[in-house]
């Protein structure tokens, strides 16, 4: 039986996949045969979106994990520490784009009445843009072929802005935050979007559908 939830305790230990697991396997496009699997009880697509939601978590860990290597990279006096934080920084602009990669799968692909709030969506595709950034550094390069502006004599190729809770990255003048305050709405968008999945899976296994 799945508990009552709370933010202030999520993500879990996967004590409660279990009933996660059965409540979309019996929910998610549970009869229509063309999407079952050979020989088992389950479907495709509630296979993909088990597997989504729970990478979801795990990109949840993996951001608390770089948020908390960023802080102990900046904080060194070290040369090498210090500028480790920037590949640090790129790897959580990942777990912000794995977390909307994952949502998008689910809201496609379950069948479910559920979308993430367009804020939600906005945020993280923010996030996938700066991800963006960085994959193409060297294209972003002056004389590069994706050199964003050209025609400008100031150079912001990713700085870092501001200290502590007010922890900001920037690129050509665009800001994205970089503190535990961006690792909050993170974990809250993504608290917010299964919540809404377990609901809604609840509403239509109790609805008969």
């Amino acid at each position: 039986m799945l508990k009552a939830r709370a933010l202030d305790d999520w993500p879990p230990d996967y004590g409660d996949w279990p009933d996660i697991v059965e409540l979309l396997t019996a929910t998610i496009l549970r009869d229509d045969p063309k999407f079952a699997r050979a020989e088992q009880d389950i479907t495709n697509d509630a296979l993909a979106c088990i597997s989504a939601l729970a990478s979801v978590r795990t990109y949840i860990y993996a951001a608390q994990v770089q948020m908390r290597r960023i802080h102990e990279g900046l904080a060194s006096t070290e040369y090498l520490p210090h500028w480790q934080a920037f590949p640090d920084i790129h790897f959580y602009f990942i777990c912000w784009t794995r977390v909307l990669a994952m949502i998008t799968l689910v809201e496609e692909r379950s069948g479910l009445s559920v979308q993430a709030p367009p804020s939600d969506r906005a945020e993280l595709e923010r996030y996938k843009d700066a991800r963006h950034h960085l994959e193409h550094h060297a294209e972003r390069l002056p004389g590069g072929p994706r050199m964003l502006r050209p025609e400008s004599d100031s150079l912001d190729l990713g700085n870092l802005v501001g200290d502590g809770a007010s922890r900001q990255w920037s690129h050509w003048n665009e800001l994205w935050d970089v503190s535990e305050k961006s690792l909050a709405a993170l974990r809250e968008i993504a608290f917010r979007f299964e919540t809404d999945v377990l609901d809604a899976a609840l509403l239509q296994r109790n609805a008969g559908v």
